[in-house]
């Protein structure tokens, strides 16, 4: 029998680490983007409260699976959170969640004009309500924004959306108790764009500013025959190694619809990798046109699922019948679970790394130059913090 912590202590981020109490935190996650039939062309938000019922469901599969965290891409911040968010507790299950959405977000290609009050006091309402509770893993201030060099100047606006995030938590945490949450970015899986220094502009300087972790998706594991050189992992760890910040897979898994049987999970939680980043969330949760998902559940026309989506039949692993129709198990699931259920190698020597983070951390960026023209800068902010209560509401 499986004994669930609720996931009520808050993970903090110490050196190049993710800590829970006194312990290591290693990420152990999914994706979760369902697509609800009531959300229409709004905001996909699956945590809000008004798809409880189809959380609830869920939720039963995310303790059979063995996950401690939700990788959520928005959240729509008109909508309550508390039911949902309480039954993920229960659950043990922490919630990394992005404060940008399709319709409020950061332009890559006008960056400048996109900053401004109105987007960014949105950013601003969705962190102060997940900074409400304890099962906040952290918030993702953008995704992919810069996914090529044009967008390389993007960088000081996203710098500066960070600064107005910690600014917002700080002065959240002093007039309501809430909790100064980590924020990070979730950089584009380009690999030209990686190996630029954009990455360390958002994490040198002062930490008022700058980043804490990083959301890194990789895409790399080319199939069940795979292996770590193949996969190009092990120059995802040198790459990584010497930047000194957390990080954690925030999208993973194979890169072809071949049988993936997701021995890459196997390989995020041995040595070589835990020495360097703290787990990762697999993609993806629910089956959709992309055909990666560890579940479906097509609802009362299943001759058109299965003709939608090649070669579904044959990844299905159990058939389990519902009140709203048959949910299938996919082998994925299967073999994520397994994957799971097995140990985190971990070795304590590492803890060196945590204390070099720190001074890492502490790089002066006065003589360092960026891969765009200096006369892009980290812009002013656009916020009014003298009225931020009466912009921001809640």
């Amino acid at each position: 029998m499986v004994i669930i912590e609720p996931s009520s202590t808050p993970v903090n981020i110490r050196g190049r680490y993710l800590w829970k109490g006194d312990g290591r935190f290693f990420v152990r996650g999914v994706v979760y983007q369902p697509r609800g039939e009531q959300q229409g062309g709004g905001i996909n938000d699956p945590i809000s409260d008004d798809r409880i019922l189809e959380l609830e469901q869920n939720v039963e599969l995310f303790k059979e699976l063995g996950i401690n965290t939700l990788y959520i891409y928005s959240i729509d911040n008109e909508r309550s959170h508390d039911k949902a968010m309480k039954l993920l507790e229960e659950a043990g299950i922490y919630v990394v969640a992005g404060v940008s959405t399709p319709f409020c977000c950061i332009n890559r290609s006008t960056p400048y004009e996109s900053y401004n009050t109105a987007n960014v006091s949105c950013f601003l309402r969705t962190a102060g309500m997940m900074a409400g509770y304890a099962n906040t893993l952290g918030i993702i201030a953008a995704n992919s924004v810069v996914n090529h060099s044009d967008s390389l100047h993007a960088t000081p606006v996203m710098k500066a959306v960070v600064r107005d995030l910690k600014r917002f938590l700080l002065f959240r945490n002093k007039s309501k108790g809430t909790r100064v949450l980590p924020v990070g970015y979730s950089p584009s899986s380009a690999v030209h764009i990686n190996h630029s220094g954009f990455l360390e502009y958002l994490y040198f300087g002062y930490e008022e500013e700058t980043i804490d972790f990083l959301a890194l998706p990789n895409w790399g594991w080319v199939g069940a025959n795979s292996n770590m050189h193949m996969s190009g992992w092990n120059a995802l760890i040198n790459r990584y190694e010497n930047f000194a910040m957390p990080a954690f897979l925030s999208e993973y898994g194979a890169n072809t619809h071949q049988p993936r049987q997701l021995t890459e999970s196997n390989a995020l939680y041995s040595d070589p990798m835990t020495r360097v980043f703290s787990g990762g969330c697999i993609y993806e949760f629910a089956d959709s046109a992309n055909n990666y998902g560890l579940v479906a559940m097509p609802g009362s026309d299943e001759t058109r699922w299965f003709q939608k989506f090649r070669n579904t039949e044959k990844k299905v692993f159990e058939t389990r019948t519902t009140d709203q129709g048959n949910f299938y198990i996919y082998h994925d699931f299967a073999n994520y679970r397994a994957a799971l259920a097995g140990t985190t190698e971990y070795d304590p020597s590492w803890d060196v790394m945590e204390r070099q983070a720190a001074d890492r951390r502490k790089t002066n960026t006065a003589q360092m130059t960026w891969p765009w023209d200096p006369r892009y800068e980290m812009p002013g902010t656009c916020i009014d913090w003298d009225n931020v209560e009466e912009l921001v509401g809640h």
